[in-house]
C-alpha cells in the first residue's frame, strides 16, 4: 500500500468519525424589555420607566434533571438598562425556557433568577408565572413589571473538530512531502 491510499483510508475515517458527532455552537438570545404599565397598574405598583436590551450567550445544560434541548444556560449578558452598560455572567438560576406562542418562539427567564449589573448596582429578572410578569428587581425591591420580548441568533461557533480536521490534513500533506523529498548524497 502506497502512502497516499493509506492517507486517503485514515482521512476518509477521520471524516466519517466527524460527521457523527454534532458541532459545537453557541447561540446569542437577543432580548428587548420596557416597562409594562398595565401591569403595574393591575398590582398598584409603583415601576420605575424602564428600557432594558441585552444580548444573553447560552449554551444547551449540561446536567440530567432538564431535557437538554429545552433550557438555554446564561453564560454570558452584556446590554444597557436605561442608557447605562449592564452585564451579568453564568449564575446557579441563570437560563431561558424557550416558550412557544404559536407562531413565535419566546425565551422567558422561568424559575431563574438572572442577576447582572447596571450603574454600580445589582439586579435580577425573573418571571413570575402566578402574575404573569418579568419582574426587574434590586436587593431593596421591585424596580418594575417589564414586558419581555427574547429571541434566538443562532452563531455558529468554529468547530474544534473542524480545527482537528485541517490540523491531521496538514500532517498528512507534511508527511507525503517529506517521504517524496529526494535524498542528497
Amino acid at each position: 500500500m502506497t502512502i497516499k491510499f493509506r492517507s486517503a483510508i485514515a482521512l476518509s475515517s477521520l471524516l466519517f468519525a466527524l460527521s457523527l458527532h454534532p458541532a459545537a455552537k453557541a447561540d446569542t438570545i437577543h432580548v428587548v424589555a420596557q416597562t409594562d404599565t398595565a401591569l403595574c397598574a393591575t398590582f398598584q405598583a409603583s415601576c420605575t420607566p424602564t428600557s432594558f436590551t441585552a444580548d444573553f450567550t447560552v449554551t444547551p445544560p449540561t446536567f440530567t434533571p432538564i431535557v437538554p434541548d429545552v433550557v438555554n444556560f446564561v453564560e454570558s449578558m452584556t446590554g444597557t438598562l436605561n442608557g447605562l452598560p449592564a452585564t451579568g455572567g453564568p449564575g446557579p438560576f441563570s437560563w431561558l425556557f424557550p416558550l412557544n406562542s404559536g407562531t413565535n418562539i419566546h425565551y422567558l427567564p422561568v424559575f431563574a433568577d438572572i442577576k447582572f449589573t447596571s450603574g454600580g448596582i445589582q439586579y435580577d429578572v425573573g418571571l413570575d408565572d402566578q402574575l404573569g410578569g418579568v419582574a426587574l428587581l434590586t436587593p431593596t425591591g421591585l424596580v418594575s413589571w417589564v414586558t419581555w420580548t427574547g429571541t434566538l441568533v443562532s452563531t455558529p461557533e468554529p468547530s474544534s473538530l473542524l480545527l482537528l480536521l485541517f490540523g491531521t490534513g496538514a500532517i498528512l500533506v507534511g508527511f507525503a512531502l517529506v517521504k517524496n523529498k529526494p535524498c542528497s548524497n
